[in-house]
């Protein structure tokens, strides 16, 4: 497998994660109704996690983000790439976004 193509599929497993975590089931995206933005994030694990990943990828630390790929990844995912890799997206990350920030979540009420 080309570099390329490693690359590519390893963008795609990282959209594909975090759609997972960032992004209500589907059934709550069919009836949106009515909804509540609250700021910050609420006290779940989820919620840690994200936290915990966007703290490591603003900080632009190498030898951060090399410890949060080694301790906190899945083993699939995390072997499915070499650590440089794994390093190299998502210190890319913080060189072209230079920080993300975190607002809050919006919870839509239940009908």
């Amino acid at each position: 497998m080309s570099h390329i193509t490693r690359i590519r599929h390893w963008v795609t497993a990282w959209t594909l994660c975090l759609s997972a975590l960032l992004t209500p089931p589907a059934a709550a995206q069919q009836t949106l109704g009515e909804y509540e933005d609250i700021r910050g994030l609420p006290n779940t694990p989820a919620a840690k996690l994200i936290t915990e990943f966007v703290d490591v990828v603003n900080s632009g630390d190498a030898d951060r983000v090399r410890a949060l790929v080694s301790e906190r990844f899945a083993p699939d995912f995390r072997d499915a790439f070499s650590l440089d890799e794994h390093l190299q997206f998502l210190l890319s990350l913080y060189d072209r976004s230079h920080g993300f920030d975190i607002y809050g979540v919006r919870k839509y009420k239940d009908e």
